[in-house]
């Protein structure tokens, strides 16, 4: 199912108590106003896995054209399970011929909010972007990616945003682009604030800057990182803009909780006249 307005300021909202599937090739988008999806994942205290907020399948869409806006918050389940995410873009399925879903404006600002699941498991993040999934901004739009990931019970790599694989995406044309993520809180490890990994890239166009803020989670596990590039591929960049990352490590009795970290060829950099600064600070 599509929903689209074709007006140049009518606003599109769609609200759920339960979770929100913008399933393949599906699209919400307004003409020129602005777009708000929000939905809450389950929480009947049950078993379950996916029991996401907002999730866009294979080619769905939210988008808004002109100088709209676009806002999108999601919940995940507290059921206990795996990938309870609060926002999640993917390309899953046997099908690989379509491409991964997006949250994109023309040229307005795009936030996009997602909380975790709050229970038991893994890879419980708050927003996930994987398999060529992207967020991005026209024109001179800014971007503004929060993830919290609330997980208190056993698991691991809850994090707060997680951009993973090639063509993973979030950028600007122009604006300015804010990533700002939280890890969770549990007995297990590798609970990262912000993880970009395996090819997955969070960037500015023009003179955008980039600032990406990373806690990684508080419990007895360890490599509970606040900010963590990984892989060939991986980065952290401007075309001409400035660069700034800070990361805390979690407050965690296991070892090597850094505030910021790189592995196997991850990258930090900026174009152009584009300055970089790195701030990390080690877990208590």
């Amino acid at each position: 199912i599509s929903f689209q307005t074709n007006g140049t300021t009518e606003a599109m909202r769609i609200n759920n108590n339960g979770n929100v599937i913008i399933g393949d090739s599906a699209q919400v988008r307004t003409g020129g106003g602005s777009t708000f999806v929000s939905g809450e994942g389950g929480s009947s205290g049950g078993k379950g896995d996916f029991s996401f907020g907002v999730c866009g399948g294979r080619n769905g869409s939210i988008s808004a054209g002109g100088l709209g806006a676009v806002k999108v918050t999601g919940i995940g389940g507290a059921a206990f399970g795996n990938s309870n995410y609060g926002v999640g873009l993917e390309n899953s399925g046997a099908s690989t011929t379509l491409p991964a879903a997006s949250i994109t404006s023309s040229g307005g600002p795009v936030l996009v909010k997602g909380t975790g699941g709050s229970s038991f498991g893994n890879w419980n993040n708050g927003v996930n972007i994987l398999a060529g999934g992207f967020i991005s901004a026209g024109g001179n739009g800014t971007v503004n990616v929060v993830g919290i990931c609330v997980s208190s019970g056993e698991g691991n790599e809850n994090n707060g945003v997680a951009v993973v694989n090639s063509g993973s995406l979030i950028t600007s044309f122009g604006g300015n682009v804010s990533v700002t993520g939280s890890g969770g809180s549990n007995s297990g490890n590798m609970n990262r604030g912000v993880t970009v990994q395996v090819g997955g890239i969070i960037s500015a166009g023009g003179k955008g800057n980039v600032r990406v803020t990373g806690t990684g989670g508080i419990g007895i596990g360890s490599r509970q990182l606040g900010v963590f590039v990984a892989n060939s591929g991986s980065m952290i960049t401007s075309s001409g803009g400035n660069v700034d990352i800070i990361g805390r490590g979690g407050s965690g009795t296991g070892g090597n909780n850094c505030g910021v970290a790189g592995q196997n060829s991850g990258l930090i950099t900026a174009g152009g006249s584009g300055s970089v600064t790195v701030n990390g600070t080690g877990g208590d």
